[in-house]
Order: C-alpha cells, then sequence, then structure tokens
C-alpha cells in the first residue's frame, strides 16, 4: 500500500520536515486543463444507464391521380445507443506524524493535486474516442460504425441517399477544407433529403497549427504564388487547437449545432471523502471518486480530415 511516511522525504538534509528550504517547486501543480467542452456536450444525469434512438420522419408526398387513394407513410425508428456510467476513483494515505511534522502542509497540496487529477484525467479519457476516430474500440454510432468511416448509414429502407461519407483520410490543405464545406453544405438526414449544415470549428493538433493559420489566416490564396483571394476565411470557422490529440496529423471539423451528438454524460462530478484508517495507525486517507461515460450517436456532424 502507498502511504506517505516520515521516510518520504529521501533529501539528506531532510528538507520536508526542516522546512529550510526557500522553495518547493512542482510544476504538476496547476489549475486543471479541460478541453472536452468544447467539441462536446456536457451533460449531466441522475440515472446509471439511459438510451438515446435514432427516429427519421416522414418521407416526400407523391403524386397521386385524381379520385385515388393518398398513401399513408410511416416514421422509421433506427438503432438505439446505450450510455452506462463508469466509476474513476484515486486516493492517498499519510501517516499522522508525516502531516503533523512536515513543513510544507503536504496534505492541503496532496488535496489540491487530486483534485486537478480527477478532472484532467476525465479529460484524456474522454479524448480516447477523438485518438481513436476509425476504430470501434471506444465508441460506435447508431449504425454500430467507428466515428469515422466511408459507408455510415441512415434509416431510408428505399433508397441509399442516406448513405454518407465523413471520412477524408488527407492532409489538411486548401482543397481538403473545401471538401469539408461541402460535406457540411450538401449533409443530408437520415432518410436522404438535404437538409444542409455549417461548420463551426476546426480542431487539430499542434503541429498543424501554421499550417491552419497559413490556410485561414492569409489574404490571398495560401502556400502558392497566386493573386486569388483566400475565400477560406469566410467559413468562419472558430480554430480549436487541441492539445490532447496524440497524433500529429489529426484534423477534423465539426458542426456544433442541435444536431451535434457528441456526448459526456456526467452521473457525479468529482466528489471527495477524508476519513481515518480503518487501523490503529492514525494514517489519513483521502479518496476521491466521480461517474461518467461518453459517446455518440449521429455521427454525421463530423467530418474527419485526417487521423
Amino acid at each position: 500500500m502507498s502511504v506517505q511516511r516520515l521516510i518520504w522525504d529521501s533529501s539528506t538534509n531532510k528538507d520536508i520536515l526542516i522546512g529550510d528550504l526557500f522553495k518547493l517547486f512542482d510544476d504538476t501543480q496547476r489549475e486543471a486543463k479541460v478541453e472536452y467542452p468544447v467539441i462536446c456536450n456536457d451533460l449531466s444525469t441522475k440515472d446509471y444507464y439511459i438510451r438515446t434512438q435514432r427516429k427519421a420522419g416522414l418521407s416526400r408526398p407523391v403524386e397521386i391521380a385524381d379520385g385515388e387513394p393518398i398513401g399513408m407513410q410511416l416514421p422509421i425508428l433506427g438503432g438505439q445507443k446505450e450510455y452506462t456510467q463508469k466509476f474513476y476513483g484515486m486516493g492517498f494515505r499519510m501517516t499522522f506524524h508525516m502531516d503533523k511534522y512536515n513543513k510544507y502542509n503536504l496534505w492541503a497540496d496532496n488535496m489540491k493535486n487530486m483534485s486537478m487529477q480527477m478532472k484532467e484525467g476525465k479529460d484524456v479519457e474522454v479524448f480516447k474516442m477523438f485518438n481513436n476516430l476509425t476504430a470501434t474500440t471506444y465508441v460506435t454510432g447508431f449504425d454500430s460504425l467507428a466515428i469515422a468511416h466511408d459507408t455510415h448509414t441512415g434509416l431510408n429502407p428505399n433508397s441509399t441517399d442516406d448513405n454518407f461519407d465523413n471520412y477524408l483520410d488527407a492532409s489538411l490543405s486548401q482543397s481538403a477544407l473545401q471538401s469539408m464545406r461541402y460535406y457540411f453544405e450538401t449533409k443530408k438526414d437520415s432518410m436522404g433529403h438535404w437538409k444542409g449544415s455549417k461548420g463551426t470549428h476546426l480542431v487539430y493538433e499542434s503541429t498543424l497549427w501554421p499550417t491552419v493559420n497559413e490556410l485561414l489566416g492569409s489574404e490571398n490564396k495560401a502556400l502558392e504564388q497566386s493573386n486569388t483571394i483566400n475565400i477560406l476565411p469566410k467559413l468562419g470557422l472558430k480554430q480549436f487547437e487541441c492539445h490532447r490529440l496524440t497524433s500529429t496529423t489529426c484534423w477534423f471539423g465539426i458542426a456544433k449545432n442541435a444536431d451535434y451528438d457528441f456526448n459526456v454524460i456526467t452521473g457525479m462530478e468529482p466528489k471527495v471523502w477524508v476519513k481515518d484508517a480503518p487501523d490503529t495507525t492514525l494514517d489519513k486517507v483521502a479518496i476521491s471518486m466521480q461517474d461518467f461515460c461518453y459517446g455518440a450517436g449521429d455521427t454525421g456532424s463530423i467530418y474527419v480530415g485526417n487521423t
């Protein structure tokens, strides 16, 4: 068992216990860095298990002859998405004498650090779905396919017009961003009917920062000798340099609007319990726990350029 004891201070002069340091430097103490709310719906629930279901409304009207009965239509129910709360926890234990004799209030220091780690740990966990966009390991949509896929399916039983491809598999470039615009502009609903959409965010790993700013910040067409006006700023995209992405080539666009369905659902925000150790040591224990889950049902509001 990990316990912070007096012997934890392994310095030659026992500096933590004597207290003669000019400064105790710790660069792991900071305000929590959390990025997922920018590209996820941040939701809460009181339930352990919840479901969402896809539905499509009626189709188009059809021409009828005079006196001909009008055909009846039915809306369509599609696949379900299940969300089950997962539990995440951590803690630390300190002896009575370590708490008493250390000169740097290590108990409070540990408490502050644990709070930060719980928040950042949630962020790291959620980003597993964006760091595995072509895999089914962490997230699948209503159609049971990976987030990025070239044959997503809708709900029209009589046509494939509802199918869509949201995976470009190409480096970030002028033409790639134009492809992204076209994808959102011509977006179809679950019955294959045009509904249109607008990209709101361009999300990218930090390595791509120069390319993004050249493409979106140039007055003339970027990366070539040309007097052609750069039209990409007209897309109105919010740039989001995402530090949780692990691939240096990863970029994607999202349309974070009413149909956006990438969700983080929290059952319990991080809570902390402090108690005496369950023995006769007089040790003190602090534990923290939180409940949340994440996923996506409809994956049509993301256009994955590259992973």
